[in-house]
């Protein structure tokens, strides 16, 4: 039975639950790239508006994505929450993508070694981009 009182019937395989198990945790891992990423775009002083405004609308659909995802195992798997948690997590593609573009192409000049410096609070050094350790 369920918090509910329905009976619930589930056939548990080891597979089944190893694919569930990976499916939190690449989404544990996703929560903290996509944290990080907008921390740094945040302190880089670097990003226009709209660059800012993209960043924002990734935190928002994955803070929606969890919670449909929570709200399809509690609620024992309704077919709605779980194509809402699906579109969602369609969205979060689509707009991780149009970030990623936009990081791409945002002009050189718009990545100044100084905001670059001041944000990790360490000196600049040439040929590295600062903040990945290589």
């Amino acid at each position: 039975y369920d918090r509910i009182g329905r009976h619930f019937t589930a056939d548990y395989s080891v597979a089944t639950m190893a694919v569930h198990f990976s499916h939190r945790l690449w989404a544990v891992a996703v929560l903290a790239v996509a944290g990080w990423m907008v921390v740094r775009i945040g302190r880089l002083a670097i990003c226009d508006r709209w660059l800012k405004g993209i960043a924002l609308a990734l935190i928002a659909l994955l803070i929606a994505q969890v919670a449909l995802g929570v709200s399809v195992i509690w609620s024992g798997r309704l077919v709605d929450l779980a194509t809402a948690h699906q579109l969602v997590g369609a969205a979060v593609a689509a707009v991780s993508t149009l970030l990623a573009a936009r990081l791409y192409h945002l002009p050189v000049d718009r990545w100044p070694a100084r905001a670059v410096v001041e944000s990790a609070g360490r000196p600049a050094v040439q040929g590295r981009f600062q903040g990945s350790g290589a």
